[in-house]
Order: structure tokens, then C-alpha cells, then sequence
């Protein structure tokens, strides 16, 4: 069982007491960090997430949370992941979670020197980063996942089974040049069909509601 519950929702205090309430029924508990594009998570978690910002929910208190519980909870791992691959905030990301390391989601097709148009809103007009801009973050300690190869609509207008497994495995192709033991994929939307060819390819998958 996976749960997903935003951090600072409803405070600081009553997050804390919820995560540690649902850790004793979830295999994974996925811990939100609020922020103000989340439109693709669905009407609840955006509720969530908005109610923490206007709470002053910082990424600083969320690292505080979660160590908190893992003094209660010294049998669990956690991790940090990010999905859409910007560079500038992995850099900063990288130098505010060190010693810790964390995953970053990458859409290669907007990765240099792929130049890929960029059709989701919240994405238009950041910087993606490079090749090598990738490799260097690797070269920190951290891992760089799939995100598909140009990040289709999975959720409102969905996509073939043959466009999303072209999708993962030109992904897969890109994220390669990149060394590294593990390769994983998480779905755009949190959405997709996880074919016997995306389990085949990839080493894990983050499926969200995926099939």
C-alpha cells in the first residue's frame, strides 16, 4: 500500500502526527512538498497543497518532519524525488539536500540537444538544462530518472499503449548516455500503463494510478 499526504497540511505539527499514523498501515508513505503548480495531481492534493503554502510550509520544515520520523521509525527509508527535470532547481536542490540524495525525473526531448516543443503549460519557458548539465548532477550522488521522452498527457487525453512504450523507451535511450547502476520511470500525471515492455526496460517503476 502507497499513501501520499502533502507536508504542513493542516500544520506542521498535525502533518507530522498524520504521517506517523499512516506508517503503520502503508508499505511506502509519499510525502508531498507544496508548491504552486500541482494542477496534474488532482483537485484534493491541490486543496492540500494550497492550504501549506498559506500555512508557510518551507522545504527546510518538510526535511524536519521527516526526520522526525524517522527517530520513531528507524526500519524506514525515505526518498526524495522530482519530476520534470529543472535544472536550476536541481542545482539549488542538490546543494540544500546534501549529504541526501534524491531522484530527478528528466523529459529528455527538452534536454539539450534535443529540442523537443514543449506543450504543458508549466513547463513553457524553463530551462531543462543538458546533457551534461544531467551527468553532473549525477556525478553528485544522485539518480536521473525517466519522465518519458517529450511528457504526453497520460491522464485527460491519454495515449496508446505502443505511443507510451515509444515514449519510455526513446526516454530510456537518452537517460542512458548518463552511467549509472539503476534506471527508473515515473509516469507524467502520475499515470500510465506499466506494458510487459516498460517492466522489461526499466528497473522500477513509480506507476501512480497507473494500470
Amino acid at each position: 500500500l502507497l499513501t501520499y499526504t502533502v507536508s504542513g497540511d493542516p500544520n506542521k505539527k498535525k502533518s507530522f502526527e498524520i504521517l506517523k499514523a499512516i506508517s503503520s498501515h502503508a508499505d511506502i508513505c509519499e510525502i508531498g512538498v507544496g508548491h504552486n503548480c500541482n494542477t496534474g495531481d488532482g483537485k484534493q492534493i491541490q486543496n492540500s497543497t494550497y492550504r501549506a503554502i498559506k500555512n508557510g510550509i518551507k522545504i527546510k520544515d518538510t526535511f524536519t518532519i521527516v526526520k522526525k520520523f524517522k527517530k520513531t521509525k528507524k526500519n524506514r527509508y525515505v526518498t526524495f524525488t522530482f519530476d520534470d527535470g529543472f535544472i536550476n532547481s536541481a542545482k539549488k536542490i542538490d546543494s540544500i539536500l546534501d549529504p541526501y540524495k534524491a531522484t530527478f525525473y528528466v523529459v529528455p526531448g527538452w534536454v539539450s540537444p534535443n529540442s523537443e516543443p514543449i506543450k504543458d503549460e508549466w513547463n513553457i519557458g524553463f530551462d531543462h538544462g543538458s546533457l551534461e548539465d544531467w551527468r553532473s548532477i549525477a556525478k553528485n550522488g544522485h539518480d536521473i530518472g525517466s519522465h518519458t521522452f517529450t511528457h504526453p498527457d497520460t491522464k485527460y487525453k491519454g495515449i496508446s499503449r505502443e505511443h507510451l512504450e515509444q515514449e519510455c523507451s526513446e526516454s530510456l535511450k537518452f537517460i542512458k548516455q548518463i552511467d549509472q547502476s539503476h534506471y527508473s520511470l515515473a509516469f507524467p500525471y502520475n499515470r500510465g500503463t506499466l506494458t510487459s515492455s516498460i517492466k522489461k526496460n526499466y528497473d522500477s517503476v513509480r506507476a501512480g494510478w497507473g494500470e
